[in-house]
């Protein structure tokens, strides 16, 4: 079984689509504008509860805020720029990992920005667990979280369903953002 040691390690990961459908992701502010990509993105830190991170930036409006991040003291090698994700079409995000009750699933259905979203977030155990990711995630997507699972080491698998199908794989409404094993 494969684990995951590092936040970076875990970008690399979702890049190769190692989590099933992606958004789009860009290594460096410059890999972005080069792309052509004109929709807003967010940018993430690739080191644990960083403190460095913003949701649905105007590109226009990224140079400011990546100096803006620089100043507080990020670098900028560290910072990762993503396609927003459709937060309008939300139905459940959060957390989920095997317990001894089956599943254990830390979820909110708000359609707000997760780490907001969880921070009233509510916890299932077992068959309510089970019954809630059947409900909202496609068939394609929960056996995606299934495959995940099986791959890695006692996962938390950090994830958002939405009410429509998105990313690069048909058939799947779930993004997978995030696969912890130790850090």
């Amino acid at each position: 079984m494969m684990t995951i040691a590092t936040k970076e390690s875990n970008y690399r990961q979702y890049q190769a689509g190692c989590y099933g459908t992606k958004l789009r992701m860009w290594e460096s502010l410059e890999a972005l504008q080069a792309s052509g990509h004109e929709a807003p993105v967010s940018i993430r830190y690739k080191e644990p509860a960083s403190p460095f991170c913003r949701y649905s930036i105007p590109v226009a409006d990224l140079p400011a805020a990546v100096e803006e991040f620089e100043a507080r003291g990020a670098r900028r090698d560290l910072m990762v720029f993503g396609e927003s994700a459709p937060d309008e079409f939300l139905l459940i995000q959060g957390e989920v990992m095997r317990s001894e009750r089956h599943l254990t699933l830390f979820y909110s259905t708000e359609k707000a920005k997760m780490r907001d979203a969880l921070r009233k977030g509510r916890q299932a155990d077992g068959l309510e667990a089970l019954a809630l990711l059947q409900t909202y995630l496609t068939p394609s997507s929960y056996e995606d979280l299934q495959a995940l699972f099986d791959i890695y080491s006692d996962p938390v698998v950090e994830f958002s369903a939405y009410s429509i199908t998105l990313g690069e794989i048909p058939g799947r409404n779930t993004i997978v953002w995030e696969v912890r094993s130790t850090y």
